[in-house]
């Protein structure tokens, strides 16, 4: 695990995906993908020192027979065959990795002794390491007992011993011996040989990643979640250098809230709480007063006068065009709503509303005009549209409307067309 670096000769190269795969004259310290752990990352260098490729994944593959295999590392350039290069692995990657897995190591025995529960699966992420057990579920309570119990075991510098023994039958009563240990955990297949990881009194278990030499190692366990996942309980951790960084992230940002909230840690949550409520208030208040504006808006521009409609002929439907600054895809809505109901008069009324983000501007239109205007090159060109019309009126526009302003939407009703649009500045082509 402690080995960063070997002396080795490129002894093939092939494209694969956007890099090359390369195999080696020996073995190089990169650890290759497996058992839950992610594989190494690294850089080869030249006799000169120069860096002449970049290894980002490694893997283990059968060989020419079942009883060989190849170590292939994937890097960013091609190499020639012959060249010499000293292999050279991303140490503070690789100890980060070590100290993880180890960590589940000990929380895997520990969960086994307090809670006979077995270790289903393991996962190493960039973030944070997750265990499922073979439980129902974790209390708080639980995972407090089991952070602690971890932590004493980090504490006592527990030595974590690796050896291999013989997996056939010359090594059947070691494999019996193993397997007798109140600390064995997992299974001892049948296997050339078997390499077993012990952490005396903690865990023992069959394992071929990367680990610490001792728990002391570790530094620090800390459980940030309990989860339950397809009938098993989760835990996740993070554990050494991991838990150490989270713990000054989120030191900054305790911090950052109490300088911005202006109270001390301990009253945090409760003043968190009180700026919520009075938000949420606040949104109450804000969608109430909207839906009276939509309201009155809704019924200005149903009004029946010249100034609030463009009439082509007697036939044809009264076409009432609005927009607004600020307004949403439901403040249309709520003006289409009042606007209907207050044309029963015109039952041929067309209205075709528009809004965007940004916000609003003074309020349109001049003065002893009921209906609202606004200049065409004051439009944003995004945001929401509606038009509200008889069935018979929205069938034949339908197409018309979504390419003057290249529109996207439907309606869900026969007589209303609602969606997004990108060219509303080009609302007048309707």
């Amino acid at each position: 695990s402690y080995c960063t670096s070997t002396e080795v000769v490129v002894a093939s190269c092939v494209a694969s995906g956007e890099g090359f795969a390369v195999t080696f004259s020996a073995e190089t310290p990169f650890y290759a993908v497996g058992g839950g752990q992610p594989s190494d990352r690294g850089a080869l260098f030249s006799a000169e020192e120069e860096e002449v490729a970049f290894v980002t994944h490694v893997e283990r593959k059968e060989g020419s027979d079942a009883a060989t295999h190849v170590v292939e590392h994937v890097v960013d350039r091609e190499l020639a065959v012959g060249l010499p290069v000293r292999a050279e692995l991303d140490w503070a990657l690789r100890f980060d990795r070590m100290q993880q897995h180890t960590a589940q190591h000990v929380a895997s025995g520990v969960a086994q002794s307090l809670w006979a529960a077995a270790t289903v699966s393991w996962e190493l992420s960039a973030r944070t390491v997750s265990i499922d057990f073979d439980k129902k579920d974790i209390s708080s309570d639980e995972a407090d007992a089991l952070e602690r119990e971890v932590n004493s075991v980090i504490r006592r510098s527990v030595p974590v011993v690796v050896s291999v023994i013989d997996g056939g039958d010359a090594g059947e009563a070691e494999r019996q011996s193993i397997l007798a240990a109140k600390h064995f955990r997992g299974r001892l297949g049948k296997h050339a040989s078997l390499r077993l990881i012990d952490i005396a009194g903690v865990d023992l278990n069959a394992c071929g990643g990367t680990h610490v030499r001792s728990t002391a190692e570790l530094q620090v366990f800390k459980v940030v979640a309990v989860e339950k996942v397809k009938g098993k309980a989760r835990i996740v951790f993070c554990a050494g250098e991991r838990a150490i960084a989270r713990m000054h992230a989120s030191l900054a940002r305790e911090s950052a809230l109490m300088r911005s909230l202006g109270v001390p840690a301990d009253e945090l949550a409760a003043r968190a709480e009180a700026v919520l409520r009075a938000q949420k208030e606040e949104a109450k208040r804000s969608k109430s007063l909207s839906s009276e504006l939509a309201t009155m808006i809704g019924r200005e521009i149903a009004a029946p006068t010249a100034a609030a409609a463009d009439v082509s002929a007697t036939s044809a439907p009264v076409v009432v065009t609005f927009h607004r600054r600020g307004g949403d895809a439901a403040f249309l809505a709520d003006v289409a709503a009042a606007a209907t109901a207050a044309a029963d008069s015109h039952p041929c009324t067309a209205f075709f509303l528009t809004a965007s983000s940004a916000a609003p501007a003074a309020a349109p239109g001049k003065k002893g005009k009921k209906q609202p205007q606004v200049e065409e090159e004051d439009l944003e060109p995004e945001g929401a549209f509606l038009l509200v019309a008889p069935p018979e009126v929205i069938e034949g526009a339908r197409q018309q409307v979504c390419e003057a302003i290249a529109g996207k939407g439907g309606g869900g009703r026969p007589n209303i067309i609602q969606g997004r649009a990108s060219r509303l500045d080009r609302r007048a082509a309707v």
